[in-house]
């Protein structure tokens, strides 16, 4: 697989290059480790502040359109900005990013807990809060995954994906949620400072990280042509175009099933789970993404790529629909964990290939474009479902239009077979040639 066109010979050296590989070897160990450091902090503060924003937002506020707009202010950098901040990241230092990124989210949190503290706390001051988190969040992610194959040798990507999804599904996911539930319980300005205080520790870890400046420098004027540039190397490279294809259908998917699922498993005549047990299916599936998560680089080498990829896709749709056809607690549960499973599966290798097919000098607006581009059609999930169950008068069959949408990804397998062979690791082609 040729990897995007750019601007000169040097750019165009794949990020996990085999001279990349032998020069980041002996370096790569502690640098990751002060990567996901950060990235932990990072992200135990992003689960304190999932419950407590729309906590604070239902407490100031019992209309449904102001909490609705607190939550969609949070969400909308990662539609609206994201292109342009990973044109950002691409020409910046990323540890600065990084760091940045993180004072950002402080910053908006500490003002808003003094909101709380002094009795002013209101929608637009929130919704702003709920925003600045936003970008921090865009720019930091983006920038996260395009600081690791500057830190690891190309065989090690899937291997250090899998750890930053285990700390993400088990922190933000799992923990921080439940523990920023906990103390926003007993004081909301102190869940607002806690995650402050984590982000900053995020920027005290991220000190060990080497400055990792940008490859390439561009003017200012460049700025729009730039961002388009994400976008065409998505296109011009066929297998990242289907995976972002793919990784949409599934985006969208989820997203309408999701609050249709909550309808479905609350309801008496169906599930009938109290909420405790509902929350209680979703750590559940956290933990199936987790073991799968600490699975994944064993189960590549065993196993290509192309059939993980294959199983994933056939198998997520399986899984969502399980609970439609046995409406119990412990299926609800094997359908949240396995299908997580299968998200994180997709998630570790096509990120990889991303990081190792891409140009450092690009990665980040193209991780920033994909993912804008993938979760775009989200908001359109819901109205599906919704759509769908109304129409037919059952939750049950708006959950398996929600399925069949997922299992007709499948349509784009045969692309991903017709391009197997570049879904291998540097090191497995150069062992190949020779």
């Amino acid at each position: 697989m040729n990897s995007p066109e750019t601007a000169d010979a040097a750019d165009k050296r794949p990020t996990g290059s085999a001279a990349t590989t032998t020069q980041t070897a002996g370096r790569s160990k502690p640098r990751l480790r002060a990567l996901l450091t950060s990235f932990a902090f990072a992200n135990l503060a992003d689960g304190f502040t999932l419950v407590t924003l729309p906590l604070l937002a239902a407490e100031t506020s019992r209309s449904a359109l102001a909490v609705g707009t607190v939550a969609a202010c949070r969400m909308v950098p990662w539609a609206l900005l994201a292109p342009a901040l990973g044109v950002f990241a691409d020409r910046s230092a990323l540890r600065a990013v990084l760091q940045g990124a993180n004072l950002l989210r402080a910053s908006s949190l500490v003002l808003v807990a003094v909101a709380v503290a002094g009795g002013w706390l209101n929608i637009p001051i929130l919704a702003a809060g709920a925003l600045l988190v936003g970008i921090g969040e865009v720019l930091y992610d983006v920038s996260a995954q395009t600081a690791l194959p500057a830190i690891v040798s190309a065989d090690e990507l899937e291997s250090a994906n899998s750890k930053q999804t285990v700390l993400g599904e088990l922190l933000n996911g799992m923990i921080g949620p439940a523990l920023g539930g906990m103390i926003m319980a007993v004081s909301a300005s102190w869940s607002l400072l806690s995650s402050a205080a984590l982000y900053a520790m995020a920027i005290l870890a991220a000190m060990r990280l080497p400055r990792l400046a940008a490859e390439r420098s561009e003017s200012v004027a460049g700025y729009l042509p730039s961002m388009l540039e994400g976008f065409r190397a998505i296109w011009r490279n066929p297998l990242l175009r289907v995976f972002m294809l793919m990784t949409a259908f599934g985006a969208l998917t989820f997203a309408g099933w999701q609050p249709l699922f909550a309808l479905f498993a609350t309801d008496k005549d169906l599930v009938g789970l109290d909420s405790f047990h509902f929350g209680l299916v979703y750590s559940i599936g956290s933990l199936g993404g987790i073991a799968l998560s600490v699975a994944a680089p064993r189960l590549i080498r065993w196993i290509p790529r192309v059939h993980m990829l294959t199983a994933s896709q056939l198998l997520g749709g399986v899984f969502l629909a399980l609970p439609v056809f046995v409406p119990t607690f412990l299926m609800a549960s094997i359908a949240l964990a396995g299908y997580s499973a299968c998200v994180i599966m997709w998630n570790v290798i096509t990120v990889s290939y991303r990081q190792r097919s891409v140009p450092r000098s690009i990665l980040g607006r193209v991780n920033a474009s994909y993912r804008a581009l993938a979760w775009g059609l989200m908001p359109l999930g819901p109205l599906l479902g919704g759509a769908a169950s109304s129409a037919t008068d059952s939750v049950g069959n708006g959950l398996l239009a929600l399925v069949v949408l997922s299992v007709s990804g499948a349509l784009f397998l045969p692309a991903i077979y017709r391009h197997r062979h570049a879904l291998a690791s540097q090191i497995e082609v150069d062992h190949a040639r020779d």
